[in-house]
């Protein structure tokens, strides 16, 4: 083979090397150019698809609406309220008073030494929209006290007093958010006053007191201002001349409820009693802060 030949194939195979690269090239730049359009589409399919909704309400809305049975109960709360008002006896005579709630926690110690009984407990059980709750209040107090220089004397007093309501309730409306009821029943009271009184030779024994039972209709509700904030309330009113003149009971409070579903509360209340019969008067209003724990089954 002469140089002339051997020239001529060189640039002949060099000519189909060149072609091969720039094929290679080309393909590359097609794979790349593929790849990128697959990029671009697969970023516009992502970002046109729908946004991922994140739930700001965590509790789930089967576990704020009851069906079937239920059960939330408030063992043991805490009212401390004044009291004021008007109590007569058989005698006729009457006694005006005005305890405020600043006047007992002033003289707590003494308060607490008066102390014979408490207790104060609520709750309702249901069945889907059908309930039946109650609320008891109990409290017994007594005192004594010795006066006299020239004659000695002592004083013994007590004092009790019991409200006690039961009600059927029917919900009359339901949602995630709240809920309100209606109920009716009746309130059971007690009161109970006896005085101990020693002069010298001379003692008497005045009491007074009585018992009734008032018809009353009510309506309470909740509603969660947040997942774990809510405000609630309750208004109840009767006698209706049956048993008292008039009777209520209305309170409203702020909330908490943790996740296990226990519910921690605060605010105030006021019950007020217009009751009269031949040998005993109390027309008397009950008023102050309350706090309490509600759990729920």
């Amino acid at each position: 083979m002469d140089v002339r030949a051997s020239d001529c194939l060189t640039r002949r195979f060099g000519q189909r090397e060149n072609r091969a690269y720039s094929m290679q090239i080309k393909n590359n730049k097609i794979i790349a150019g593929a790849a990128a359009l697959g990029t671009v589409f697969l970023s516009q399919s992502a970002f046109a698809a729908d946004p991922i909704e994140i739930e700001e309400d965590p509790v789930p809305v089967e576990e704020r609406i009851d069906t079937g049975w239920s059960l939330a109960i408030d063992p043991l709360y805490t009212w401390l309220p004044g009291m004021n008002g008007t109590l007569a006896g058989a005698n006729g005579n009457s006694v005006s008073f005005d305890v405020t709630t600043k006047d007992i926690l002033d003289n707590f110690d003494e308060f607490l030494h008066a102390l014979d009984g408490l207790y104060m407990g609520s709750g309702e059980i249901r069945y889907n929209q059908f309930g039946l709750l109650w609320d008891v209040v109990y409290l017994d107090l007594s005192a004594s006290a010795e006066f006299g220089n020239v004659i000695n004397g002592a004083l013994d007093a007590s004092f009790s007093v019991t409200m006690a309501t039961v009600a059927g309730s029917y919900r009359v409306y339901e949602s995630a958010t709240g809920h309100a009821d209606v109920f009716a029943g009746a309130t059971f009271h007690d009161v109970d006053i006896s005085l101990d009184v020693t002069v010298g030779p001379l003692s008497a024994n005045p009491s007074a007191g009585d018992s009734w039972v008032d018809p009353i209709i009510g309506v309470k509700g909740l509603h969660y201002l947040n997942p774990n904030w809510f405000v609630k309330g309750r208004a109840v009113y009767g006698g209706f001349g049956v048993g008292s003149d008039h009777f209520y009971d209305v309170g409203g409070f702020v909330g908490y409820e943790t996740a296990r579903g226990t519910q921690i509360y605060g605010g105030w209340r006021v019950a007020d009693t217009d009751y009269s019969s031949d040998d005993f008067e109390w027309d008397v209003q009950f008023t102050g802060p309350m706090l309490g724990f509600t759990f729920r089954f």
